[in-house]
């Protein structure tokens, strides 16, 4: 406990006035001004102590939830606990004389009941682990926060700790985790009443961001988890230096479309992109859900489509709609078949989907580099989600995971989580050319049953819509459950969002988490 100095020259003020000999007028006012100096100072001094105690908590926490990651390969979870704990408490704007507001590192420590427990073999137990091992773990750090107003009264800092606990109480098999990011990142992320704006987009990054940082727990890689970004429009962009057997997945039929892509040059695409969209033809509305299926594109029907063009690239050589005319070059296809919207060249700009990620890094590199491109095909986005997560796709869609996808079994779960801004916008039925209203989506019939086939195998849907613009009941009937949809009224509200999800899926994926 610190001592007030008499000496102080506040306090020389305040005996001053308090010996003046003028009456009770000086000394209430010398009274009152302490009062209002000591209560400005508080208030200002107890904001920056709050904050200090905020990431402070956050760094701790961090700190001791990644240490018991690692128990089996860093035994010592005190020295691992200190490394990550630095890592995660920001520096002072200098970077250099103190930590977060000018905080100085009073003290660390953790303790532990832990006592080691028989694993069920003969070889020595020689070193606890998170695995074998029953009791508590708990991490202090302390503080010093420096006063501002308050040093006047002689109070140079305030003593700040936070704490945490993590607890094991069985011995537990270590779940593993297969995640489908599936991100509208069509025009209007970066389009507010006509105007650019990527206020949507930048939140978009921001709340992605937050997600893998939740997931990765302050490390670089994680063992436990795969992670797919899946961003869509009308079709999904391939990176065929990661993939190269992409270009024999395309329909025969549609071969000569990728060869227009190539041809348009990099101002339009780029030589190592290939777009997909869906299998079935859309009309007449799913005939057939070739979709829904989970198998190799190895035969007409199980191989891709890649999006039509609504301008002069149409090519009468590909298997389009023979008995409907074509017109007047705005891509509107009269009577009960397709609408199309979009121009495909809107789509050349879009980032490559990644698939079975481990490495923090290149995901935040990747989030960084999403551009706002082409128009929404909610169902192309979903497919290629629910088949990154089919181990009948084991080894296609990253070839340094081989054994990738994961078996269906109750240890490996698997997530899909949906995020859109829009309805579909390619439509089926009669619609006055404009505006586009009483439409029915056949995509919306493709969409929920490409949620109900990946449901069936286990998979499990957080769906999140954006803005006021969108298909809310589709959305809730794609999601496991009704409490699996979350609405952002806000491009705000998607970093909670996405961090609440990514909580939610480590809790349910490691048996270590925090206590207290």
């Amino acid at each position: 406990m610190q001592k007030y100095n008499k000496n102080n020259k506040i306090i020389k003020l305040q005996s001053g006035f308090l010996k003046a000999r003028s009456g009770a007028t000086a000394i209430a006012f010398g009274l009152s001004f302490m009062v209002i100096i000591a209560l400005t100072g508080l208030a200002v001094d107890t904001a920056r102590h709050y904050a200090v105690r905020s990431q402070l908590q956050a760094a701790v926490d961090t700190g001791l939830l990644g240490a018991m990651k690692t128990i089996r390969e860093i035994p010592d979870v005190e020295s691992e606990f200190t490394r990550l704990f630095f890592a995660n408490y920001p520096r002072a704007n200098n970077g250099y004389d103190a930590w977060y507001l000018g905080t100085t590192i009073n003290e660390i420590q953790v303790t532990s009941d832990v006592q080691a427990v028989d694993d069920g073999t003969d070889a020595p137990q020689q070193v606890p682990s998170h695995r074998n091992t029953r009791g508590e773990y708990t991490a202090t750090v302390t503080v010093r926060s420096p006063n501002t107003f308050m040093q006047i009264f002689g109070r140079d800092y305030e003593t700040v700790s936070a704490s945490a606990s993590a607890v094991n109480n069985e011995r537990q098999v270590q779940k593993k985790a297969e995640i489908s990011f599936i991100l509208d990142t069509t025009g209007s992320m970066c389009l507010v009443n006509g105007q650019p704006d990527c206020t949507a987009l930048n939140s978009l990054k921001l709340a992605m961001t937050e997600a893998i940082n939740v997931l990765f727990a302050g490390l670089e890689t994680v063992e436990h988890i795969y992670i797919n970004i899946i961003p869509y429009s009308t079709a999904v962009t391939f990176d065929t230096t990661r993939i190269p057997n992409v270009v024999n997945w395309i329909q025969p039929a549609w071969q000569e479309r990728v060869n227009w892509q190539l041809w348009a040059g990099p101002q339009l695409s780029n030589p190592n992109r290939v777009y997909l969209s869906n299998r079935n033809p859309d009309m007449p509305a799913n005939a057939a859900y070739s979709d829904t299926t989970d198998a190799l594109p190895t035969t007409d029907f199980t191989k891709f489509r890649t999006p039509i063009a609504k301008s002069g690239a149409i090519n009468s050589s590909l298997p389009q709609y023979p008995t409907v005319p074509y017109v007047n070059g705005f891509g509107q296809y009269i009577g009960a078949y397709i609408q199309y919207w979009c121009y495909d060249e809107e789509t050349f700009g879009q980032q490559p989907a990644v698939f079975h990620m481990q490495e923090k890094t290149p995901l935040l590199n990747m989030i960084n580099g999403l551009q706002a491109v082409g128009c929404t095909r909610i169902p192309t986005g979903a497919m290629w989600g629910m088949l990154a997560l089919s181990p009948t796709w084991r080894g296609m869609l990253n070839s340094a995971q081989p054994n990738v996808p994961l078996p269906n079994n109750p240890n490996n779960l698997k997530y899909m989580v949906l995020m859109t801004d829009g309805e579909n916008t390619v439509f089926s039925g009669q619609i006055p050319f404009p505006p586009q209203t009483q439409a029915t989506s056949d995509d919306d019939v493709t969409t929920r049953a490409i949620c109900t086939a990946a449901k069936g195998r286990g998979v499990r849907i957080f769906t999140i819509g954006l803005g006021a613009s969108i298909d809310q009941q589709l959305l809730i009937d794609c999601a496991t459950d009704p409490a699996d949809y979350f609405h952002a009224p806000t491009p705000g509200a998607l970093r909670p969002i996405f961090e609440n999800l990514a909580t939610i899926i480590v809790e349910e994926v490691d048996p270590l988490r925090l206590t207290r």
